[in-house]
């Protein structure tokens, strides 16, 4: 029988979560089933024409392009380069010739570096800034300042960080229109945990049987892809559940910040000796909360496989998008989309677990380089 994940890639979600609530979901406009939902109602709230351009950059997940579809706009993208930072001329440009609303990514839980200076040029066009930080609950820039709070409209994925079932946020810095018409009752959250409890019961074994006739191989399928496709068909009116509203609320942020932080530096302290070990940033800067720890790799897929083979379940983020902008306008996007890995580093994890995780991915890399270089007899 196929072994079951033993090292998730987000939070398991916790169907009785321990603690005392905080109010710390008060700094909320809005919350949402999704992150892709609250993004939805912040470009409603702008009460823009129809066909208006919305910037997005060439590096993305593809859900949040779909919600400024489903609301109306024209997205166009900006590049992005390797480093994940914007490429503040090239959007200047573009935003000279159509002027719209700008969607910023920290991605991974980093801050963009530029951010001020981004704010200062949607001001000067007259466009609104949304940065995006579904990667980057509870994260801060090095001046100390919660990522989400330079610009006018902020959107967070809590269910990426938190152990629950759904769950988006949106944040504004002055009024924004409350969302209309929403449904009273998150049902599609609510079947996803009727589901979950099943699956508690009749175990783990059961269950991995289960994953590997509904997604057919679940030795290579990602997660972005079960975590992108829950209940995405629904509608973007569905608020967060009320179980998702009563587990987040039980979250101490800084203990979250300071977990992912120990893993993420543990992770990397272990595999840093590694000639092939390449990470996007060497260093964690202070107040960043990571979401990953990302890695340049080659043959990921043959290597998201050989980890999922000892129970390690990674990520890569924007693969699966369907909105592939032209590889010779954005040069960066292809090697970002194809040859970066996401290992985990999140709260529930051990340091039995990121020393077990480190092994594994130096076994697996030894293999596929063994694969890559040994002839066929």
């Amino acid at each position: 029988m196929k072994q079951a994940i033993r090292i998730p890639a987000f939070p398991a979600v916790r169907l009785w979560p321990k603690g005392s609530p905080s109010d710390w979901l008060r700094r909320f406009a809005s919350l949402h089933e999704s992150g892709r939902a609250a993004l939805y109602w912040a470009l409603r709230g702008l009460a823009l024409p129809r066909g208006t351009t919305a910037w997005m950059p060439s590096y993305h997940c593809g859900v949040e392009v779909d919600a400024a579809v489903a609301a109306g706009f024209e997205v166009r993208f900006y590049n992005v380069g390797l480093n994940l930072a914007i490429d503040e001329d090239d959007l200047r440009r573009r935003m000279e010739l159509h002027p719209g609303p700008v969607l910023a990514i920290h991605y991974f839980g980093f801050s963009q570096p530029g951010i001020d200076r981004l704010a200062g040029l949607c001001r000067k066009y007259g466009c609104t800034l949304i940065e995006d930080c579904a990667h980057a609950l509870f994260s801060m820039d090095e001046a100390g300042r919660e990522l989400g709070s330079v610009a006018p409209l902020a959107i967070y994925s809590l269910r990426k960080t938190l152990p629950v079932i759904d769950g988006g946020a949106l944040r504004a810095t002055g009024d924004v229109p409350a969302p209309r018409n929403l449904s009273r009752v998150a049902a599609d959250a609510y079947r996803v945990y009727f589901k979950t409890v099943a699956r508690r019961m009749v175990g783990d074994r059961v269950a991995s049987l289960y994953r590997s006739v509904r997604w057919r191989n679940e030795s290579i399928v990602r997660a972005e892809e079960r975590h992108a496709t829950r209940r995405e068909d629904g509608s973007y009116r569905q608020p967060m559940s009320y179980l998702s509203r009563k587990a987040a609320a039980t979250a101490v942020p800084s203990a979250v910040v300071k977990r992912r932080r120990e893993n993420f530096q543990a992770l990397h302290s272990i595999l840093q000796g590694m000639p092939e070990y390449r990470p996007l940033w060497d260093a964690l800067p202070v107040g960043t909360c990571p979401l990953f720890l990302p890695v340049w790799v080659e043959g990921r897929t043959g290597l998201m496989a050989r980890l999922a083979a000892h129970g390690i379940e990674t990520f890569r983020f924007g693969a699966s998008s369907s909105y592939k902008p032209d590889p010779s306008e954005f040069p960066a996007t292809g090697a970002l989309r194809d040859d970066i890995l996401c290992l985990p580093v999140h709260q529930h994890l051990g340091s039995g677990d990121i020393e077990y995780l480190a092994e594994m991915f130096r076994e697996a890399v030894r293999s596929a380089h063994c694969l890559q270089t040994v002839p066929a007899r």
